[in-house]
């Protein structure tokens, strides 16, 4: 899907202020999070373009955080940074577009900082984490397994659990405080585990049935 005035209409827009992710659903049963560094990198021009090849990539976002979330309209918005920049308008679909292609798009974030000789760091940048879900867990949540990228204020389990809650419905109700237990590589851990780039993390139903 290409950045138009076309597209999925989003129901909600909310910002996570703890944890600096946009979370953005749409009509169509889409959801997406979005870290503010994400969001920052693959910002819009003026005239609501954006530039995915990255031709001049930015560095030192990794703290980034979003001060302000402006409508346009019932068209679009646009985001404040406190790095002191104002992106240009993020059309709806422009939105839908860089949830569909997270992956792919932050894999050439990275790839395209590693070709500058730009070292993230990763105590201030998040993680890349595998998460798998068990027993009853695969049905109510839809899924068996994901990778995903979590921000930097994400540091530990309890973090984690939280940042996942954020997603609403099924995944408030049945990753709540005492639901479930985590592993971290096949390790059981607590709320203050800390996790890092590259872990494994399970979490399993206190109760299966």
């Amino acid at each position: 899907m290409s950045p138009s005035d076309d597209g999925p209409y989003p129901t909600e827009i909310k910002l996570h202020q703890r944890t600096q992710v946009l979370e953005v659903k749409y009509g169509d049963g889409s959801q997406f999070m979005l870290p503010a560094e994400y969001l920052r990198v693959y910002d819009p021009d003026e005239d609501g373009e954006v530039d995915f090849q990255l031709g001049r990539v930015p560095t030192g976002k990794e703290r980034v955080t979003i001060t302000a979330v402006t409508p346009v309209g019932n068209r679009a918005i646009t985001l404040t940074f406190d790095d002191g920049h104002g992106s240009g308008p993020y059309r709806w679909a422009t939105l839908y577009e860089l949830g569909e292609r997270q992956s792919e798009l932050w894999a050439h974030y990275l790839k395209r900082l590693e070709k500058k000789g730009y070292r993230r760091q990763v105590d201030t940048t998040g993680a890349h984490l595998k998460l798998l879900y068990f027993a009853k867990l695969v049905d109510r949540l839809g899924r068996g397994g994901e990778e995903v990228e979590v921000p930097g204020t994400v540091r530990d389990v309890g973090e984690l659990l939280e940042w996942l809650r954020q997603r609403g419905g099924a995944w408030e109700l049945y990753l709540a405080e005492g639901q479930v237990q985590v592993t971290v590589n096949r390790v059981f851990a607590r709320a203050d585990t800390a996790i890092k780039d590259g872990d494994e993390v399970a979490i399993v139903p206190s109760h299966p049935h």
